[in-house]
C-alpha cells in the first residue's frame, strides 16, 4: 500500500509540472532516437563451457518535453517518454531438440518521467544546452507477471524474472545543439544518459545438458540507458501573435 501511495505521489507530481508548463505556453519538444541499455551479468560457475552472454538489442525511445523560462539561460523541464529496454541472455541451444538458441523476452516498454533544469547558450541561429535531471521509470506488466510457458515446455531450461522495485529512480544528463528557424522554433540533436540508482528487476536463468552440470546466469538491471535523439522544439509564444 505504501509503495502504491508513493507511486501515485510521483506521477501526480510530474503531471502537475507538465500541465503547468503546457499552460505557460513557452516551449514544447518532441524527440526520439536509438538507445542501448545496460545489464549486470554473471555466469555461475564462471568457467562454464556453455557460452551464455548478455543480449543487448539496439532499441529506441521517444517522448515529449515542456520547458518554462526561469532566467536568460535556465529553463525548468519536464519530460514524459517511452524507453524500450533490452534485457536478455543468449543461450546456445541443443536442449535435446537439435540446434536452438533461446533469447527469451528482449524488449520491455518502460514509461519514464523526468524533471530537470536546462542551461542554454543561444546565438542567433544556433544554441547549445546541458541538462541534468532526476527521473523515474515504471516496470511493465511483462516483468510484474512474467510468462513462464517455455519453462513448462523444456524441463532443461528455467528462467525467473523478479521485480525488486516497481519503479526505478535515476539521474539523467543530456547535452545537445539547436538550430533555430526564423520564428525561434528549432531542430535539435543530442545525447542522453540515464543512470539508475537502484535495481528494478533481476533475472535468474538455469540450463543443463545431459552429462554436464547445471549453469546459472544471473542478471540485474537498474533501467539505465544511453541514447541519441533528434527532435523539434515549438515556441508556443508564436501562437499568441
Amino acid at each position: 500500500m505504501l509503495k502504491k501511495l508513493q507511486l501515485s505521489f510521483y506521477i501526480g507530481f510530474f503531471l502537475f509540472f507538465f500541465q503547468y508548463q503546457v499552460q505557460a505556453q513557452v516551449k514544447l519538444e518532441i524527440y526520439g532516437g536509438p538507445t542501448t541499455s545496460y545489464m549486470d551479468f554473471e555466469t555461475r560457475p564462471p568457467n562454464t563451457q556453455i557460452q551464455n552472454e548478455p543480449y543487448m538489442q539496439l532499441s529506441y525511445h521517444f517522448g515529449l518535453g515542456a520547458l518554462t523560462r526561469l532566467s536568460d539561460h535556465w529553463q525548468l523541464v519536464t519530460q514524459a517518454e517511452l524507453f524500450v529496454r533490452s534485457m536478455a541472455v543468449r543461450s546456445p541451444g541443443n536442449f535435446g531438440t537439435g540446434g536452438f538458441t533461446y533469447l527469451g523476452p528482449t524488449n520491455y516498454e518502460m514509461p519514464t518521467f523526468a524533471l530537470g533544469a536546462r542551461y542554454n547558450i543561444d546565438k542567433e541561429k544556433y544554441g547549445f544546452f546541458l541538462q541534468p535531471s532526476v527521473g523515474f521509470t515504471l516496470l511493465p506488466n511483462e516483468i510484474r507477471e512474467p510468462n513462464t510457458a517455455f519453462n513448462d515446455i523444456n524441463p532443461n531450461f528455467n528462467r525467473e524474472v523478479t521485480q525488486v522495485n516497481p519503479y526505478g529512480l535515476g539521474l539523467r544528463l543530456e547535452a545537445g545543439i539547436k538550430r533555430y528557424t526564423k520564428n525561434r522554433n528549432y531542430f535539435m540533436l543530442g545525447i542522453r544518459h540515464q543512470q539508475g540508482l537502484q535495481v528494478t528487476d533481476e533475472m535468474l536463468q538455469t540450463s543443463s545438458r545431459p552429462g554436464q552440470s547445471e549453469v546459472s546466469v544471473y542478471g540485474s538491471s537498474k533501467s539505465s540507458y544511453i541514447g541519441i535523439f533528434i527532435g523539434f522544439g515549438l515556441n508556443t509564444g508564436n501562437c499568441k501573435k
